[in-house]
């Protein structure tokens, strides 16, 4: 392994445990846009949206929200509390898919996505 995987490795184990569950390219991506104060830049869906992670006009992300396993027999956590949380902060469920485990596709607000990692209900979000 090279210098720079190790150092992305370490830094990466020195998270907080609810933005290790963020994909590496969205919580680089939404700490850009919260040290830019995104929400005011003028058309930001322009300026931050990227090829996997685009943003609308308010500053949402689009983003996949997997709902954790609970149990050794793996049954998921329940999505309503995730899917409450999600609406209550702004943002919009497009899709709550009925695979296995349970993902919602989404959109949050950029600013809002840690929060939501802080669901103990959330496994990953990418």
């Amino acid at each position: 392994m090279n210098a720079q995987a190790d150092s992305v490795i370490r830094a990466r184990q020195n998270l907080p445990e609810h933005e290790k569950k963020i994909a590496s390219f969205v919580l680089q991506y939404i700490n850009k846009m919260i040290k830019e104060n995104a929400r005011n830049a003028p058309d930001v869906s322009q300026r931050y949206s990227m090829r996997g992670l685009p943003v609308d006009s308010t500053g949402r992300v689009l983003v996949n929200v997997m709902i954790a396993v609970r149990s050794r027999i793996f049954l998921p956590a329940q999505p309503a509390p995730v899917i409450k949380r999600i609406k209550k902060v702004g943002g919009e469920v497009n899709i709550i898919g009925t695979g296995y485990p349970i993902e919602i596709n989404c959109w949050i607000p950029y600013d809002k996505v840690k929060d939501i990692a802080k669901l103990d209900e959330v496994g990953n979000i990418s």
